[in-house]
């Protein structure tokens, strides 16, 4: 029934026809020594629950480079905008359009970059940006979008960004029943700068594999290649790098009807110079998501 309802559209009767299931199942699923159920049926129910339920998404990070270099930012910020950390909060109506798989956004987000060998912030560097985004297709996470870009610091803009973003592949996420799997992700985000007329793109493919290290906590070591480019580009920030790393993610698990509540991932990464301009080293990324 819930999954009827989800493809009519009906995400909050879907929801809560999701609960009642998970509550039937759990009454007869059995656990293990620590209370966690083993039941594959259950732990799909509740991966699907936490999808249609959610109606806000955030994300904070922290990058950095210890022997400086162009500004790195983990993959889910993109590229567009040069920064080591930033805060996104998204909202996302039930049922927009008709649609359960959230084909409406709406979002937010603080960026900025870091002193020079330091995690303290630029203040200069602050901009903020509001704006919204929609997914065109239902069977692939691509999605188009325009953002206000709003000065704050003395070296942001005021500005409009027309965005699209594409992602393919598996993400870090524990896959009830395996103890590893392979990862692979590709992630590309073009984007249009208004004043002054600007393009940019940026591409980033990972592949490798995830290992489940405990309950909640997984390990991915994996390989990286990283492009970025604007036009024009007079602060010669255009590069192509890559190499090893390594994620460390940790989910926050929570009761009953969703898997987790949240997520911290470690990211470790040495990127090698391939082209372009800034130097090779190593890469640290923390990213917290709710």
């Amino acid at each position: 029934l819930a999954y009827a309802q989800s493809a009519l559209g009906l995400q909050t009767e879907a929801a809560e026809s999701l609960r009642t299931a998970i509550d039937l199942r759990r009454s007869a699923a059995p656990a293990d020594s620590s209370g966690t159920s083993s039941d594959a049926a259950l732990d799909a129910m509740r991966q699907e629950y936490r999808s249609l339920a959610r109606r806000f998404g955030a994300t904070l990070y922290e990058a950095y480079r210890p022997n400086g270099g162009i500004s790195a930012v983990p993959q889910s910020a993109g590229g567009l905008i040069p920064s080591q950390g930033g805060l996104e909060g998204y909202w996302y109506p039930a049922g927009m359009l008709g649609r359960s798989d959230d084909a409406l956004q709406f979002g937010a987000r603080l960026l900025w970059t870091n002193n020079s060998h330091s995690l303290g912030i630029d203040q200069s560097s602050l901009q903020a940006g509001v704006g919204v985004r929609y997914k065109p297709l239902q069977s692939a996470n691509f999605f188009i979008g325009a953002e206000r870009l709003l000065k704050i610091g003395a070296d942001s803009q005021d500005d409009w960004l027309l965005r699209g973003t594409f992602g393919l592949g598996h993400d870090v996420e524990i896959r009830p029943g395996k103890t590893f799997w392979n990862y692979s992700q590709f992630y590309l985000d073009a984007g249009y700068f208004t004043q002054p007329a600007v393009k940019a793109g940026y591409a980033e493919i990972r592949e490798g594999l995830t290992f489940r290290a405990a309950a909640e906590f997984v390990v991915t070591p994996h390989l990286v290649l990283v492009d970025r480019h604007q036009t024009p580009d007079p602060a010669r920030e255009n590069l192509i790098e890559g190499g090893p790393g390594v994620s460390f993610k940790y989910f926050f698990p929570t009761a009953k009807y969703q898997p987790y509540w949240s997520t911290v991932d470690l990211l470790v990464q040495y990127r090698e110079r391939l082209g372009g301009d800034g130097h090779s080293g190593w890469v640290l990324a923390l990213v917290f998501q709710l």
